[in-house]
């Protein structure tokens, strides 16, 4: 029986591949047969969680980078490079809550 931990593991896992697969939530629910509605659930869910600490967490992939650099100074901004990744991009803007627009 999974414990909350393996699920929220396992939901994190899917939204990751998802993000990294370049499908839409449909399109990759649809190929690996699972409930969209869940999968929005979890996300939500996954997402709350997240706002609670304040803090997001980034993790290295095997990849040579995210593919996201944030620059701060006098005029901070954001540079992707392609096959970055969005769903990493989302939750670093949401833990800056508006620091680059109003730096």
């Amino acid at each position: 029986m999974m414990t909350e931990q393996d699920r929220k593991n396992y939901w994190l896992d899917l939204m990751d591949h998802q993000a990294e697969s370049g499908l839409s939530i449909a399109a990759f629910c649809q190929k690996h047969n699972l409930s969209r509605h869940q999968f929005y659930y979890w996300r939500k869910r996954l997402d709350q969680n997240n706002k609670s600490t304040g803090f997001i967490q980034l993790t290295p992939t095997e990849r040579s980078g995210s593919g996201v650099k944030i620059y701060f100074g006098a005029s901070p901004y954001i540079e992707v490079a392609p096959g970055f990744d969005p769903s990493t991009l989302q939750k670093v803007m949401k833990a800056l809550g508006g620091y680059l627009c109003s730096a």
